[in-house]
């Protein structure tokens, strides 16, 4: 959701005509005082424009609560305002606009890249998968994110996986509908429910309802991000965070507020995933933009990794593997070239990471995750030719490499080769289903040397 203006959507359903905020000078103090008391409590920026749509919501919100116009301003103003009529007041000022899947790339991207590499980190470490669709309206994207899991890790053993997705808005109204995941077709544009089987059925009238085990996943609160503490787990961290559309219509001090809280709640090394327009606010500087080329997906930099003291490296004409990232790995030390070649790609060295990818794969040339790392780095430099040739090298190597197959999906989507897109998905969730089915080593699966619980176990363990 989006924290969208009233302004947005002229004639919206139920809009009353202006005369129901009588009294209410559009230039006058009354006005003005209750934009900065909104601006304060909830952030929503009405004073820099759109004070006639301001006019119109609080006359429509007085009308709801029965008082006139000028008492619910001046209680507004005191801070005398109730919550229920706080929550009516909320449901004028904002307008759910969203919808299931909104914004695709960003959505290929955490298919094809992100999530595939958490499940191995998280899985190494045993601990929950966390996002936040912030600001989630009525809760169309927080179970999108819930169907990008059922995508990737498929029903019965998506479970066993650890996932958790909190839906937070501040519009209680949202966040009933949420609850009830029932939706029309509004919410789905452009895209059937039958483009989900079994992740919807029928409700009553025209509308879809999420099915029970998705409706599971996803959690949902009443939380104001301008107010820490209003509501929330104050201490949980999150790996992803989703706040599309929101931000843009928050002042620029209330933007700052709410990206520092954003920021504080996510985990070293987590993304924060914004709308394309707002991805240049000077709020966001501090984090890194580099999920790809046009990708409005920010991630927080991880925690420093420790300092090796030793002797200074010989001086050398070019960069190389030794010169940025202390002594070279041995040939047999994968794992610290990937980590390495992934540092150096984080922070731009795309070249630099190159370099020690070529002396990787001149030495093991049949080395999986040198090859996979090749592939992501063409990918975040938008080469997806380069990206794709190595993917298919990937395939050549560990047929059942879920990334690769995934990453082959995002590039042909790309191109438009739906049919090609479609084929590659299939084959990634038949990897991930025979991995599950046949207790198959973690690399099989692209997972790393450590595969999660449930991939080093027998199907029949499973089920006794």
């Amino acid at each position: 959701m989006r924290l969208d203006a009233a302004s947005a959507r002229p004639g919206a359903m139920g809009m009353a005509p202006a005369s129901a905020a009588t009294g209410l000078a559009e230039g006058g103090a009354g006005l003005a005082a209750a934009a900065w008391a909104i601006e304060r409590r909830f952030g929503l920026d009405f004073a820099s424009g759109g004070l006639a749509a301001l006019q119109d919501a609080l006359g429509r919100a007085a009308a709801g609560c029965r008082v006139a116009p000028e008492r619910f301003v001046a209680d507004l103003a005191a801070g005398r305002l109730r919550a229920p009529e706080l929550g009516t007041l909320v449901g004028e000022l904002t307008v759910g606009e969203t919808y299931f899947w909104r914004d695709p790339a960003t959505f290929e991207w955490l298919l094809a890249r992100w999530l595939p590499e958490r499940l191995r980190r998280r899985s190494q470490a045993g601990e929950t998968i966390a996002l936040w669709s912030a600001g989630c309206s009525s809760g169309e994207e927080a179970f999108s994110l819930a169907m990008a899991i059922d995508q990737l890790v498929p029903a019965p053993e998506q479970g066993d996986w650890g996932f958790d997705i909190l839906a937070s808005d501040l519009n209680p109204q949202a966040i009933a509908q949420g609850r009830r995941a029932v939706y029309g077709k509004w919410s789905f544009r452009g895209l059937s429910a039958s483009a989900w089987p079994h992740r919807f059925e029928p409700a009553s009238g025209d509308g879809m309802r999420v099915v029970e085990r998705l409706r599971r996943r996803v959690r949902f609160e009443v939380d104001n991000l301008v107010d820490a503490a209003a509501g929330g787990d104050a201490q949980q961290r999150f790996d992803l965070i989703f706040c599309r559309n929101v931000l843009m219509y928050l002042s620029e001090a209330q933007q700052q507020t709410v990206v520092a809280r954003l920021v504080d709640a996510l985990l070293p090394g987590g993304y924060l995933c914004v709308a394309p327009v707002e991805a240049g606010l000077p709020a966001l500087h501090a984090l890194r933009a580099d999920a790809g080329p046009g990708l409005p997906c920010l991630r927080r930099p991880p925690l420093p990794r420790p300092v090796v003291r030793g002797p200074p490296p010989a001086p050398q004409s070019e960069p190389t593997a030794s010169a940025v990232g202390g002594p070279a790995p041995t040939a047999g030390d994968g794992a610290a070239r990937a980590g390495l070649a992934e540092q150096l790609a984080a922070d731009g060295e795309h070249q630099a990471a190159g370099r020690v990818l070529r002396e990787w794969l001149d030495q093991d040339p049949l080395a999986v995750d040198a090859h996979c790392l090749q592939a992501r780095i063409a990918a975040a430099k938008g080469d997806d030719r380069a990206a794709a040739r190595a993917w298919r090298l990937v395939l050549s190597l560990a047929p059942r490499h879920v990334p690769a197959w995934l990453g082959l999906a995002a590039i042909a989507r790309r191109d438009g080769c739906m049919a090609d897109a479609r084929r590659h998905e299939r084959r990634a969730a038949r990897a991930i289903a025979a991995g599950l089915a046949q207790g198959l080593p973690g690399p099989a699966c692209g997972f790393g040397a450590n595969a999660p619980e449930p991939l080093r176990r027998p199907a029949d363990a499973r089920r006794g």
